[in-house]
């Protein structure tokens, strides 16, 4: 790090993966924080967003999404009540994505990437 402020690179939480799960558990960190509390969240991921042959995250991919307990035909039980509960919430959770994608200009986009030419790109670190 050399001349970094050791201080900026303190993290509160840390996500392993920016697939779909590792996303929504850094959204619903954001959005339940306190404003007293707030959490400086960093994700990792191995592959670059911007690639579209994202092996890494392959899981997200394909199934996106995708809450079918019953084709699943898992038996009456805890598993089955919370994945019943995931696929009714899972209608919200997309509102709730779609509306703050509604509020970002493409500035917002810049938070996605990390760049080793910040200055040259104009990307944040």
């Amino acid at each position: 790090y050399g001349s970094r402020n050791r201080a900026s690179t303190q993290k509160d939480v840390l996500i392993i993966g920016g697939g779909l799960a590792g996303l929504s558990t850094a959204l619903h960190i954001a959005l339940n924080s306190p404003t007293s509390e707030r959490r400086h969240v960093t994700i990792l991921e191995r592959e670059l967003f911007s690639d579209q042959r994202i092996k890494t995250t392959a899981a997200s991919f394909a199934a996106a999404g995708m809450l079918a307990p019953q084709s699943e035909r898992l038996p009456t039980g805890p598993l089955l009540d919370l994945c019943l509960a995931s696929r009714d919430m899972y209608a919200g959770f997309c509102d709730t994505v779609e509306d703050l994608a509604k509020t970002c200009n493409s500035d917002a986009a810049k938070y996605l990437w990390h760049s080793d030419d910040a200055n040259k790109d104009g990307s944040l670190q």
